[in-house]
């Protein structure tokens, strides 16, 4: 055999060799494999038969949940009758009736009172004596227990016919006072469980607690009346669910499957003949046998002829994967065999994948240089951005440094540099709210908000630092659920927006109105608009409409996207419109709006806080390890009337705080050696409620103030800190 298989290897083998060798490899073993497949297939068809009837079990046992959770619901609704509350029981047990005729799984319904008194029974006439409640033990469960119960089978006392039942107790003034019953129609739960039959000759058995027929369905009557559940108690009762083969008390041979329902403690039963099953598989097994033995006989014949045609079609691939090798795309050769077929075809999509990855390669490099590109001048904007505060503030700091005490010098710098720096502020709080944003971790404190006091107080910002401008306000009292800052952002990025677009000449007008249930704010100017080109990309992160050179509106293309993000966040909707160059621009905003609500009471003016002087002198202690931010605020605390002692890192500020007991300590976040974190809960744990605790970070989520005041802080405040609000604090703190 060795020598064999080296000449064949040695020579090669041609295809009807192979051919003629996989007939006789089929034929010999082909006894074996066909009695291994009847195995495989009865074993699989068996276990698909009993994973089907315990799906059919659990369904059935979810439909009758189902509808015991709904006639618990429907209970529920029926208790909190006003009759029943007020003590109408007459009226109530007129209620029940109809509620009872309305319902076709509730056979009765009755009502006990806590001294087990039958107030209704719908099966009784009004006037009739009803026997005791508390005769019946699951109305008395329901009174001692005070949650829902699900009977067993019983026999009526009034109807004198098996019946089981839901109770829930109705609880009046905190106590439960009644206790309302549902005998539930056992023909509707047969109907109910015939219709989770579904194979011929299946049965299926609904049992109570104590594993009693409640209901059976009306399947073969022979099945239904061998089938012996008293066989498999031990069974159902120590396991929830299973599935088995089982013999009836006839010797019928059935596949079934019980299901123990957790709400009710009913067992579902179903269970389903295996002879026709069996007989159906043997059917197949014979039908696949014969096609063996045909094809095993058929084989031999055709192996010479399609020998023949395989190598044809084979030498033809040879040749078209010399030319696929060249990159030149092949039309794939067309073959009676399917497998060669597929080869061919194979050969087609490749060159076509071929095309298709060169020019996807080249759309990846495009995209990446236009990403770099993009990248690049986003860089070099936001370094134009930077460049122009910070020259501002280095111009104001050269003027202060040459001038002779004039105020008026001092005055122009100061006033220079608190401008700039709140620009620079609001580029960096911009980029953070994109990036909470795009990330999903922004969230938004929603309230009712009247948006044309929004709207009016938008404006009234804006002209306090832009008197060029005349902005024109159309708006009536339409009110929105919506995050009150969130909201003034957006206001604050259109109006910019249209000022920063519009010259001085022009004229910005917004109106409010509501048109059905949408608040629709609009904000038009007579600026410079925009070319139809960039209207699809106006609110894309980044994208600028292009400038001059000198970058004279400014901005980092975050503004627009912004309020696009924010509208979406409270349910609405942005859009843009222009007629192209110098013809203005209009946005639109479309807000879901709410009834209109009768106005606050204007709340008590808060008593102003003089920014210097003319407050009760407060010890502080500010601990801050740069040298800077340290002694400009300790100079800015001091101007106040305050005294203040510092120190350079956490280690010197506690030993500073337990010498000194300041009233206030304002800490550093980032300190070396022992951050702010540790100093806070140091000072907690030495010094107890006292010094009041203000933090000073650069980190300005929600997740870093609620870190703060876990560390035992009271205030967080941001970096650059604001003066007026650290002044505030301080102020009211003391």
């Amino acid at each position: 055999m060795t020598g064999i298989r080296r000449k064949f290897l040695r020579e090669g083998v041609t295809i009807r060799t192979y051919l003629l060798a996989l007939v006789l490899a089929a034929v010999i073993p082909l006894g074996a494999f066909v009695a291994a497949l009847l195995y495989v297939i009865s074993s699989k068809q068996e276990a698909e038969m009993e994973s089907a009837v315990l799906e059919s079990a659990e369904a059935l046992a979810a439909a009758i949940e189902s509808n015991i959770d709904s006639g618990l619901k429907r209970m529920v609704v029926l208790a909190n009758e006003s009759s029943l509350h007020v003590g109408n029981i007459d009226q109530f047990a007129q209620r029940c009736r109809e509620a009872v005729s309305g319902s076709p799984d509730w056979r009765s319904l009755l009502l006990s009172a806590s001294d087990g008194t039958q107030l209704v029974n719908t099966l009784s006439p009004l006037s009739t004596s009803l026997p005791s409640g508390l005769g019946l033990p699951w109305v008395k469960q329901a009174f001692d227990t005070g949650k829902p119960v699900v009977s067993r089978l019983f026999i009526g006392r009034i109807s004198k016919q098996p019946i089981v039942g839901l109770a829930i107790p109705v609880t009046l003034q905190g106590s439960v006072q009644y206790v309302l019953a549902s005998g539930l129609d056992l023909g509707f739960l047969r109907d109910l469980i015939t219709r989770g039959v579904g194979v011929e000759g299946g049965v299926a058995v609904l049992l109570d607690q104590e594993l009693t027929y409640i209901a059976r369905s009306n399947a073969s009557e022979s099945l239904a009346d061998g089938f012996a559940p008293s066989r498999l108690r031990q069974q159902i009762s120590a396991r929830v669910k299973g599935v088995g083969n089982f013999r009836t008390d006839e010797g019928l041979e059935v596949v079934g499957s019980w299901v123990r329902m957790p709400q009710s403690g009913w067992t579902v039963l179903v269970a389903n003949p295996l002879a026709a099953h069996r007989s159906t598989w043997l059917s197949y097994i014979a039908l696949l046998g014969a096609i063996c033995l045909f094809v095993a006989g058929a084989g031999a014949v055709a192996a010479r002829l399609l020998a023949q045609r395989i190598a044809q079609d084979v030498h033809k691939l040879g040749a078209e994967a010399d030319t696929l090798a060249s990159g030149t795309p092949v039309a794939g050769t067309g073959s009676s065999i399917v497998e060669l077929q597929a080869l061919g075809q194979a050969h087609q999509r490749a060159g076509t994948r071929l095309r298709e990855l060169l020019e996807r390669e080249r759309e990846h490099r495009e995209l990446a240089e236009a990403q770099n590109k993009s990248k690049d001048e986003f860089l070099a904007m936001l370094g134009h951005e930077l460049r122009n505060p910070l020259g501002a503030i280095s111009n104001a700091g050269a003027l202060l440094q040459m001038q002779n005490g004039d105020p008026k010098v001092v005055r122009f710098a100061s006033e220079m540099i608190s401008r700039q720096s709140g620009q620079l502020r609001r580029l960096i709080d911009d980029l953070l709210d994109v990036n909470r944003i795009v990330s999903g971790k922004i969230s938004l404190e929603v309230k009712p908000v009247n948006l044309l006091k929004a709207v009016q107080n938008a404006v009234s910002a804006l002209q306090a630092r832009d008197k060029e401008h005349a902005i024109t306000v159309e708006a009536k009292p339409v009110w929105v659920e919506a995050d009150p800052a969130r909201l003034e952002q957006v206001l604050s990025n259109l109006l910019s927006n249209a000022t920063a677009h519009t010259p001085a000449e022009g004229r910005i007008r917004v109106e409010v109105e509501q048109q059905g249930v949408s608040a629709i704010l609009r904000v038009a100017d007579t600026g410079i608009g925009i070319e139809p080109e960039h209207l699809g990309r106006i609110f894309d992160l980044f994208y600028q409409v292009p400038q001059a050179l000198d970058r004279a509106k400014g901005g980092l293309g975050i503004g627009l996207t912004l309020v696009q993000r924010l509208v979406q966040l409270h349910g609405g909707s942005v859009s843009v419109s222009s007629e192209g160059h110098n013809r203005g621009t209009t946005f639109t905003v479309s807000l879901p709006a709410v009834p209109v609500l009768a106005p606050a009471p204007a709340p008590a003016p808060r008593e102003a806080v003089p920014r210097y002087g003319a407050i009760e002198q407060v010890r502080i202690l500010l601990v801050e390890d740069d040298p800077d931010s340290r002694e400009s605020l300790k100079r800015v605390l001091e101007l106040n009337g305050h005294s203040v002692e510092v120190a350079p890192d956490g280690i010197a500020g506690l030993a500073k705080a337990a010498q000194w007991h300041p009233d206030i300590a304002i800490v550093d976040i980032g300190l070396p050696q022992m951050n702010g974190y540790e100093v806070a809960k140091a000072i907690r744990r030495e010094l107890g409620g006292k010094p009041t605790l203000v933090a000073l970070t650069g980190y300005g989520l929600p997740e870093d103030e609620q870190r703060s005041r876990a560390a035992g802080f009271d205030q967080h405040l941001v970096k650059p800190v604001d003066f007026d609000r650290l002044l505030e604090i301080v102020a009211r703190l003391s």
